[in-house]
């Protein structure tokens, strides 16, 4: 196996080690989007999932819940928003908090490799994608236990 395959298994390995650890926060969140947004407000849980899924910057899906949340503060009277408070912050606030850690975890992921040929520069990019794993494997959590919430 070459460097850069073992490289790729032991990324794979860390990335699924962390989201395991990260399910029970992901889980809740999930249930509690499902409560606030309830069968008849799954085009958000929807959408969502599909930003996570098509983002290739670590921005795009904390724009995207930065949007939402925004955008829900005119709407708080239909209690379903991201904007809702619910205990000290709001679920968009909560989700964000969640998605900024990603990166500290990404980072400590890429560290923990092997040094190998890998310059600060190809670290920096192999913590990028990280981050965008795992910000991927926590929405589809969330939005697994928000769907069976609802």
């Amino acid at each position: 196996m070459t460097n850069d395959m073992m490289v790729r298994v032991e990324l794979k390995r860390r990335i699924d080690r962390d989201l395991d650890e990260l399910y029970k926060q992901a889980n809740e969140l999930g249930e509690e989007m499902g409560k606030l947004f309830k069968a008849y407000n799954r085009s958000q849980l929807r959408n969502l999932e599909t930003v996570a899924a098509a983002a290739t910057r670590t921005s795009a899906l904390k724009n995207h819940v930065k949007n939402q949340t925004g955008k829900d503060r005119l709407r708080l009277e239909s209690n379903q928003t991201w904007a809702l408070q619910r205990g000290a912050k709001s679920l968009g606030e909560k989700l964000l908090a969640l998605l900024d850690a990603l990166g500290g975890r990404a980072t400590n992921i890429v560290s923990a490799l092997p040094p190998g040929n890998l310059d600060q520069e190809a670290r920096d990019d192999l913590a990028r994608t990280v981050e965008i794993e795992l910000q991927r494997g926590v929405v589809q959590t969330a939005v697994c236990a928000a769907l069976y919430e609802a």
